[in-house]
């Protein structure tokens, strides 16, 4: 049974290069059409407004242009499942960059709060702040480095300890 499993990404590969060459020519379509209407921007010298959204256009579609090369490649070195994998790998790194910026609001928040309040605070929710404060900075060092994956599954465990103490 997990035999057949390892195999589906593999099966039917013709049918697979074809719908990605045909998706690649259509993208590619789209990417001239657009090419096009930037130029005509440009020579009409419209709003900047409209130019990037159609840059952005662009980035979006290259980009995925870049992505279906990429799969094409992996189903004609018959590496589908590599590819796959890789996709897994990507998606995983996109939630790290997603869970940085959230830390890295959270601390300018914090120490905005911290600058414009600190004097006005009692000393209690100042060092509370404070401690807040140095967890969001130990939890994007790890974010950062990603070696410390278990600090970062234990980071509510560890604050609700220190909490405890606290009181």
């Amino acid at each position: 049974m997990s035999a057949k499993q390892m195999l589906v990404p593999k099966k039917e590969l013709s049918q697979k290069q074809k719908k990605i060459s045909w998706k690649k020519k259509h993208i590619e379509i789209r990417l001239n059409s657009l090419k096009k209407d930037l130029k005509d921007l440009k020579d009409l010298e419209k709003n900047s407004e409209e130019h990037a959204l159609i840059n952005d256009k662009i980035a979006k579609f290259q980009k995925e242009l870049s992505r279906l090369n990429q799969e094409q490649n992996a189903v004609n070195d018959l590496n589908h499942t590599r590819f796959l994998d890789a996709q897994n790998v990507g998606a995983e790194e996109a939630g790290q960059e997603q869970d940085l910026k959230k830390v890295n609001s959270e601390l300018e928040e914090l120490n905005s709060q911290i600058s414009e309040n600190g004097s006005k605070l009692v000393a209690a929710e100042l060092a509370e702040l404070k401690e807040h404060l140095h967890f969001l900075e130990l939890e994007k060092e790890s974010i950062e480095n990603f070696t410390h994956d278990e600090f970062l599954e234990n980071v509510e465990a560890m604050k609700a300890k220190r909490k405890s103490q606290l009181r």
